[in-house]
This record gives C-alpha cells, structure tokens and sequence, in this order.
C-alpha cells in the first residue's frame, strides 16, 4: 500500500504543473483549449492502460 503515495505525489505534480501553465498563459489562449488539451492527455492515458492492463495483463502478480 506504500506505493499509493507514489501516485498521490504524481497527481499533486500534475495538478501544480497544470496550474501553473494556466495561469502563465491564461492571456494567450482559451480555457477551451486546455479542456480540450487535457481530453486529448486522458484519452491517451486510457489507451495506454488498457495497453498494460487488458491486453497484455500487466497488473497481475
């Protein structure tokens, strides 16, 4: 169960990083494009763990 602080501190990296970039660039584009922006990344991070997990059962012990 140790490894669950492993992705709470990746979640917390990306959310700082995410606000970050919003906040720096709130001028030069829409809010639309980083919703769209962050679709897109969940997207790909789905395919990529049903990659790991589904085909190639990479969560099994």
């Amino acid at each position: 169960m140790q490894s669950i602080y492993w992705y709470y501190s990746l979640a917390i990296i990306g959310i700082v990083v995410a606000i970050f970039t919003i906040y720096k660039k709130r001028r030069v584009t829409e809010i639309s494009t980083f919703i769209m922006f962050y679709i897109f990344v969940t997207c790909i991070t789905w395919i990529g763990e049903f990659t790991a997990l589904g085909l190639f059962n990479g969560y099994i012990h």
